[in-house]
């Protein structure tokens, strides 16, 4: 058959180096979390024919680095070694600095969760103000103690005292929820069962989940762990890469999306309490096997955020 015209040629060219360097990055951004060798990547950097620009039959970059020819056989096209390590060099700095916006953020959190909430400190009532206003839109605010503050579910008339095993962090938390997801915090508040045995304590639920997922960053407190806290560092936090891997070098991005988890394990602890019909003596059982499933679900090293809402709202 006669050749093809030159434009449709160099068309078929560019399409081809187009699709190679898109797997080149993709490439690097796997190889930066797999810990593959970059020096696997290309073939030998002395040869004579890895210099050229269009050779036929180019090799074909895998997930690892190893390689192996391509199916095409006409028209193939070497990248530049220098290009291919730029872009592995590229994607390998921008996840370093994700990872540093998610190690801020950690580090304000470890902060947030041995602070007291007190109605003395501006900000904590302001907090609190916020969140009765995201539960209770149409009622006017009740004080600092008062029952009303046990139909949001809390123990006590004093809201500050639950606070103890979650400190600022769980309230900046629940305030999150109240107001991001409010139609869905309010109707978990305002479904609960007629039965007073079978009801739980929302608020206090949610102190609870919070502390124990900023364990999942490392934050060495006691919480439902039958051993004791151990310190991670932030690279050894498989929910810290997956939330670095989501988001940008911004550490209130990654603190979002900390927050968004807390949500989703507010709706799956609401799903899994009326699904059982549990009692008030559950609370604590329920709680661990949750925390049991998400371990377990970080233990796989999830790639994106995504995948572990996706994993945790299957039985919702």
């Amino acid at each position: 058959p006669p050749p093809p015209p030159e434009a449709e040629r160099v068309e078929a060219h560019n399409r081809r180096r187009k699709s190679l360097q898109e797997r080149i990055v993709d490439t690097g951004r796997r190889m930066t979390q797999t810990g593959a060798t970059v020096r696997a990547v290309s073939p030998r950097a002395g040869s004579r024919r890895y210099r050229r620009s269009t050779l036929r039959e180019p090799w074909a970059i895998s997930p690892l680095g190893s390689r192996k020819r391509s199916e095409t056989k006409n028209g193939g096209v070497w990248l530049d070694r220098h290009e291919v390590l730029a872009s592995l060099k590229n994607q390998r700095l921008r996840a370093l600095e994700n990872l540093k916006a998610v190690w801020k953020m950690r580090e304000r959190m470890k902060t947030d969760v041995r602070t007291p909430v007190s109605w003395e400190n501006g900000e904590h009532e302001n907090l609190l103000k916020e969140l009765w206003k995201g539960f209770r839109p149409n009622t006017p605010f009740p004080g600092r103690r008062s029952k009303e503050w046990g139909g949001l579910g809390f123990q006590g008339s004093d809201p500050q005292t639950d606070f103890r095993g979650g400190g600022l962090l769980s309230l900046r938390a629940l305030v999150y929820w109240a107001t991001t997801h409010s139609e869905t915090a309010k109707g978990i508040i305002d479904s609960q069962p007629p039965l007073v045995e079978n009801q739980y304590p929302v608020c206090t639920a949610g102190i609870a989940i919070s502390a124990h997922l900023s364990t999942f960053l490392g934050i060495p407190i006691i919480t439902l762990q039958k051993t004791g806290p151990v310190e991670l560092g932030i690279a050894d936090s498989n929910l810290a890469k997956a939330i670095a891997r989501s988001v940008g070098p911004n550490e209130f991005e990654a603190e979002g999306l900390f927050f968004e988890l807390f949500s989703v394990m507010m709706r799956v602890l609401d799903s899994r309490w009326k699904s059982v019909k549990a009692t008030y003596f559950d609370f604590n059982r329920i709680l661990g096997e949750l925390s049991a499933e998400l371990s377990l679900l970080l233990d796989k090293n999830p790639y994106h955020f995504s995948h572990i809402v996706k994993q945790l709202l299957v039985k919702v």
